[in-house]
């Protein structure tokens, strides 16, 4: 433990299992003395250097060869002194050097690097979350999200706006202090108009949740009457057989959820459930149930329809539902013109079914948005400002309460604040770091 009183702390950031390089990072106020007493070397290398070294264990035995790269406070990862120590990736070599290096350091928490760099003023606590985004990615879309937040962008478009906020603040607060002193007063018809704007801008980044929201992937559930073709379609789309399908109807009693790519930008998880119909009971019926609580949490419908059956009154009328005509190989359905028509056994129509859903999902014009919200700790903040810059307007327009909107408006900044860590907020930590990996 160093003279702060922070402890050195040690993991493994790379993920578990068989490979040609492992990573171990140590950071914390003895960083550099537990690594140079690991090697034969009398000194480190220098700062952003490596260097091909035999590692030993606190005994003196060798563990491996290993490279070390090095980094001096505050210029490194977490602003503390840092090593880092490749090792071969076979897990009893990796292992082996964390049981010793333990001897000498803490096992970090979950997100502990990055709560350090945070609390070291190395990055906001809104890039820290891009950080845990862009390890999670598995899509396009959420790819250039995550980049957008590590570097910087959604935290300064927020600050910028809390800014804006805390100079009404002032204006308002001056009047309250100094209405004594010979300065101009405020008024609530000069203040409305930037409350006005800003309220508009908070609801902008509100509604892009729409777009945000998918960067984990979107929910697309397929709903149809028994042998409607939905486990086939399943198939068809995964690529392989994730479903099993047979002639007569009523196969499906459970709901199964694949991962898919649907293209570059987007991740689906497709669900096949059982067929809804009348006079169900027992297992079929329960199987009914789950169909219908996917559907409540579905971004798309695929309501798919065989030549002989009709759409399904309940799901056909959703805005999220999407029309398919299935068994387009044993002819056309009469209703054809009004969705996409396919045929899962040969492929027709697959590649404009892709296309109708990317165009349902996601909009390109989503790259020109000022700020796209992904994290949804960032939408219920922005919720609350949003309800604390309505509750000022109203305490302006309809009393005359310049206190009242004041508290309001703080209310609002602490709520914008609490985006990028710029106000005292540590009991979100540990719900936000928890989510992150060991090593991070």
């Amino acid at each position: 433990m160093g003279a702060d009183g922070r402890d050195t702390i040690v993991a493994v950031a790379t993920p578990p299992g068989r490979g040609g390089l492992s990573v171990l990072r140590i950071s914390g106020p003895q960083a550099f003395a537990v690594a140079l007493s690991r090697i034969t070397r009398r000194s480190l290398p220098a700062h952003g250097c490596s260097r091909l070294v035999w590692l030993k264990d606190h005994d003196g035995q060798r563990l491996d060869q290993a490279l070390l790269l090095v980094f001096h406070a505050p210029h490194s990862y977490t602003g503390e002194d840092v090593v880092e120590v490749h090792t071969h990736g076979a897990p009893f070599v990796v292992e082996s050097v964390l049981k010793d290096l333990l001897r000498d350091c803490a096992a970090a928490d979950p997100g502990e690097f990055t709560r350090r760099a945070v609390e070291n003023g190395r990055m906001r606590l809104d890039q820290a979350e891009g950080v845990q985004a862009l390890a999670e990615a598995s899509s396009g879309l959420g790819h250039q999200l995550a980049l957008r937040a590590l570097a910087g962008g959604t935290g300064s478009v927020v600050e910028a706006l809390r800014l804006q906020l805390l100079d009404v603040l002032s204006q308002l607060e001056a009047d309250l202090d100094f209405s004594d002193h010979d300065i101009e007063a405020a008024t609530a018809e000069a203040l409305m108009p930037a409350l006005a704007a800003m309220r508009e801008r908070v609801a902008a980044w509100m509604a892009s949740w729409h777009t945000g929201r998918l960067a984990t992937g979107a929910q697309v559930v397929l709903v149809g009457a028994p042998n409607a073709g939905k486990s086939t379609l399943l198939n068809a789309l995964a690529g392989q057989e994730r479903a099993l399908v047979d002639e007569g109807p009523g196969t499906t009693r459970d709901a199964i959820g694949v991962e898919l790519r649907l293209d570059e930008a987007l991740t689906i998880t497709l669900w096949d459930t059982a067929g809804l119909h009348e006079g169900a009971h027992g297992v079929e019926k329960r199987g009914m149930a789950l169909t219908r609580q996917r559907v409540a949490q579905a971004d798309i419908i695929l309501h798919l329809v065989a030549p002989e059956q009709c759409p399904l009154p309940e799901v056909a009328g959703d805005p999220r539902c999407l029309l398919v005509f299935t068994k387009a190989d044993l002819g056309a359905h009469a209703l054809a013109d009004q969705g996409v028509q396919l045929s899962a056994k040969s492929g027709l129509g697959l590649d404009e079914l892709r296309t109708s859903l990317r165009k349902r999902l996601l909009d390109d014009h989503w790259q020109q948005l000022e700020l796209v919200v992904s994290e949804a700790r960032h939408l219920d903040l922005l919720r609350r400002a949003d309800t604390a810059l309505a509750r000022a307007e109203l305490a302006l327009t309809a009393s005359h309460d310049f206190t009242l909107a004041a508290a309001d408006l703080r209310d609002a900044a602490q709520a914008l604040g609490a985006i990028t860590g710029a106000v005292d907020f540590d009991e979100i930590y540990p719900r936000i770091f928890a989510r992150f990996c060991i090593g991070k």
